[in-house]
């Protein structure tokens, strides 16, 4: 699976966790880090800067990847951070 593909299915799942746990949004808008490590029990490294936004009725935001691929996170890095999931990633029953 390619880190694109792996990134889409992480965005994927933090949405529908968000728009359906009301606790789990607060605390993703809060503390991206820690949130994902307490919903997911995995952890994104602190070198990654996680935004998260939250969209008014009136606006959109579309994100564009990075010019450059050294910031991209590597296919070993996704892997790894997603290998104690149980809810997402190469260990997920339900993907």
């Amino acid at each position: 699976m390619s880190a694109y593909s792996m990134r889409s299915r992480f965005e994927s799942e933090m949405i529908n966790m968000a728009v359906t746990n009301p606790e789990f949004r607060r605390d993703l808008l809060a503390d991206p880090h820690q949130a994902v490590e307490k919903a997911l029990g995995i952890t994104i490294p602190d070198s990654i800067n996680l935004k998260v936004l939250e969209e008014g009725p009136n606006e959109a935001y579309l994100v564009l990847p990075a010019q450059s691929s050294a910031t991209e996170i590597s296919d070993e890095a996704l892997h790894s951070a997603a290998a104690d999931s149980s809810t997402w990633g190469p260990n997920c029953k339900s993907c």
